[in-house]
């Protein structure tokens, strides 16, 4: 998944003082309103649809991070953003903790399979060991959304490499057991 052209980096924020889901939920809204590319959209529309999604089932799923995603309907394209909160949020988490990582998935309507690709990514990298302790300590926007894209560059591409080793070990074991057989037959 391409995370630089799929993160708003303007919109990410760094430690919002917010400890409440309510309020926190608006603040997602009043960030997600201006982040549009057709411009600005409506943050009560952005509010009721996150809070909407809320009261179906909370999306905080422990380990400090929430995950709060909806349809909006007029979108264009997905709005994606990472929030921190240095304090933690009352978010109604599954496992009782404060939630601290916030992200942010807005989507258009019909766009349902790249909807769930982008939250199957963001799960994905939240098990990257000791991501969201790096993300936690951004003291800054701009660190915050530097540190997401250098970790979830890095893994990916740390598999790729591991990957091609792999595949160059087959070959490299292939080659020497036709070697050997070769020894064999003479």
């Amino acid at each position: 998944m391409d995370w630089y052209k799929i993160l708003h980096k303007y919109a990410c924020r760094a430690n919002i003082d917010e400890r409440e889901k309510d309020s926190t939920l608006r603040k997602i809204a009043e960030i997600a309103s201006t982040a549009s590319e057709n411009g600005r959209l409506d943050r009560e529309v952005i509010y009721n649809a996150l809070k909407k999604r809320e009261n179906e089932s909370t999306t905080a799923f422990g380990n400090k991070i929430a995950v709060p995603h909806a349809t909006i309907s007029g979108l264009n394209d997905f709005i994606v953003f990472i929030v921190s909160s240095k304090h933690g949020v009352n978010f109604e988490a599954l496992d009782g903790k404060k939630v601290h990582l916030f992200f942010v998935v807005l989507a258009p309507e019909n766009r349902e399979n790249d909807h769930l690709k982008i939250l199957a990514a963001i799960s994905r990298i939240t098990h990257i060991p000791g991501i969201i302790e790096e993300l936690m300590k951004s003291e800054t926007t701009v660190a915050l959304y530097e540190s997401f894209l250098r970790s979830t560059w890095s893994h990916e591409h740390h598999d790729k490499l591991a990957q091609n080793v792999k595949a160059m070990f087959v070959v490299l074991y292939m080659e020497d057991l036709i070697y050997d057989l070769s020894l064999i037959h003479i």
